[in-house]
């Protein structure tokens, strides 16, 4: 049986890894990127204050929103400036003008605050058939029926509205109902223990947490970048050679040498969309996203309507976008 083989190192670009590939999906560089935020006009609110939310639930979601926004780092420094809201007037209404009044004091850029309007914990019977036997002849069974085994199936709900105000006008700049759900089966002949309502419901409120988080801020991701190995596409034989070499020391974890062997095949090749794709790869991996987009654009020219390049592009442009929106 083949084994697919694993090898990494650090680069300015990321934690790299390259896939080797007998018996596996084709050969490909596996890498982290940083993503933007699902909302831009968000993620500009830097130093910012988060209030206690309202309705049940609140006071945890509210620490827990705190401490994720404090130990979120990006390129190596925290994202966040979370300052604590001292002297919060007992009086103080959800109104977000007189919320962003109160908050200029601080001398910061955002203010989340919110609502909690779901925390359920909910049990619902279900049945489940087993086939056993009904009827024996000595060791040896000569009759089996379907018979029900009742079960009950635990569902969690965690379901809040977060409001980011800017502070300076008074604005809400974002707000979306943001939905977490967790679940659990268990049959009793099959020994299964639920979790506790308690621990199902966190298990929810911290996807819906991750799904805010996602709104709000960049956030890194591993991301399987595909090699080009389209022999038939590069005319010129010494190319196409070099190309066939490149793969197999891509497969063997040695992108470096891979990417020599391509540049050779660029200078032998230069309009192959193998060649211009891969050395988009080289540099990608490696963090130099203008060059990238360089050599995926000129791929692209070649190629038409190609999907691992379009693939390729819109990535590079959101690794380019997300690393410019982090930049102090």
């Amino acid at each position: 049986m083949a084994v697919c083989r694993h090898h990494s190192w650090w680069t300015i670009g990321g934690v790299i890894s390259l896939l080797g590939v007998l018996g596996c999906a084709g050969p490909a560089v596996k890498t982290q990127v940083l993503l933007p935020a699902r909302y831009p006009e968000a993620v500009q609110y830097r130093n910012v204050v988060v209030l206690p939310m309202a309705g049940p639930e609140g006071y945890a979601l509210t620490a827990e929103i705190e401490a994720r926004l404090k130990d979120l780092w990006v390129e190596g420094r925290p994202y966040f400036s979370v300052r604590a809201p001292e002297s919060l007037p007992a009086q103080l209404s959800g109104d977000p003008g007189e919320l962003a009044r109160w908050a200029r004091r601080f001398g910061v850029e955002g203010l989340y605050t919110g609502t909690v309007t779901v925390a359920d914990v909910d049990d619902q019977p279900y049945t489940e058939q087993r086939r056993e036997c009904v009827q024996w002849e000595g060791k040896k069974c000569v009759r089996y029926e379907s018979v029900p085994v009742y079960c009950i199936e635990r569902k969690a709900i965690f379901v809040f509205i977060p409001r980011l105000i800017d502070v300076a006008t008074g604005r809400v700049v974002y707000s979306r109902d943001i939905r977490g759900t967790a679940a659990r089966r268990a049959c009793p002949d099959r020994r299964e223990t639920l979790p506790t309502p308690g621990e199902l419901l966190r298990a929810a409120r911290q996807r819906a947490l991750d799904e805010f988080l996602t709104d709000v801020a960049p956030r890194y991701a591993v991301v399987r970048i595909p090699l080009m190995t389209d022999e038939e596409a590069v005319p010129d034989p010494e190319a196409r050679g070099l190309l066939e070499e490149g793969v197999r020391w891509a497969r063997n974890g040695r992108l470096d040498r891979a990417c020599e062997d391509w540049r050779r095949a660029y200078e032998r090749a230069p309009s192959a969309v193998p060649v211009l794709y891969n050395l988009g790869v080289c540099a990608e991996a490696t963090g130099d996203l203008r060059e990238a987009l360089s050599w995926f654009t000129q791929a692209a020219r070649q190629a038409g309507d190609d999907r691992r390049v379009r693939e390729a592009i819109e990535r590079v442009r959101q690794r380019m976008e997300a690393e410019a929106a982090v930049q102090p």
